[in-house]
């Protein structure tokens, strides 16, 4: 990541209660996130490029088009950044896995309690996390 490029907003659906900048969630609520992907400028995503693990750059080169490069990398970066919020961890630092269907989950020594997401990617551009 370079200092010149701030960190892009990234705001919850209405409902998100907050103490400072970590977001509090208590076990019987849920967070819905809807995030678009398309349109986003050139800052935003060599920000998350420097986000996103290794790993997942990789999978990202091995798409065919652009747009789902992009669209990956954007997806996998603003996840990170969304769980390192709600885990007060800087989102280069959220270690994920990937079960048997890329399906991504918090590696195990993760902070307790765990924290439970799913992200549900859409052919427009928006992911729902």
């Amino acid at each position: 990541m370079t200092d010149s490029l701030a960190m892009p907003s990234i705001e919850p659906a209405a409902g998100d209660r907050r103490s400072g900048s970590v977001p509090i969630l208590p076990a019987d609520e849920v967070a819905f996130w809807t995030v678009a992907l398309d349109g986003q400028p050139a800052g935003v995503l060599e920000f998350m490029a420097g986000v996103v693990s290794a790993a997942e750059a990789e999978r990202a080169r091995q798409f065919r088009f652009e747009r789902d490069r992009r669209r990956f990398v954007l997806g996998r970066g603003i996840l990170r950044t969304i769980l390192g919020r709600y885990l007060d961890q800087p989102a280069e630092r959220i270690e994920l896995r990937y079960g048997a269907n890329g399906k991504p989950m918090l590696a195990g020594d993760a902070p307790e309690p765990r924290l439970h997401f799913n992200v549900a990617p859409s052919f427009n551009g928006f992911d729902s996390l």
